[in-house]
């Protein structure tokens, strides 16, 4: 949990321009290394939301 304290600062600062891409791509990256539980679970959230929004009734 040390390192969560560590690397929250640079996530903050990766926010900064949330339209760059790499910066997107960075800020993932650290997320799903040191948390990947809640990272998968924004993941799988963001897909289901998505299959309900274009209308497929049941994930197969």
């Amino acid at each position: 949990m040390e390192v969560l304290w560590l690397i929250l600062p640079m996530l903050q600062d990766l926010k900064v321009d949330p339209k760059d891409e790499f910066l997107s791509l960075l800020r993932a990256t650290v997320k799903c290394l040191t948390r990947p539980e809640k990272y998968f679970e924004k993941v799988i959230g963001l897909e289901i939301n998505y299959y309900q929004d274009v209308g497929v009734v049941g994930l197969h």
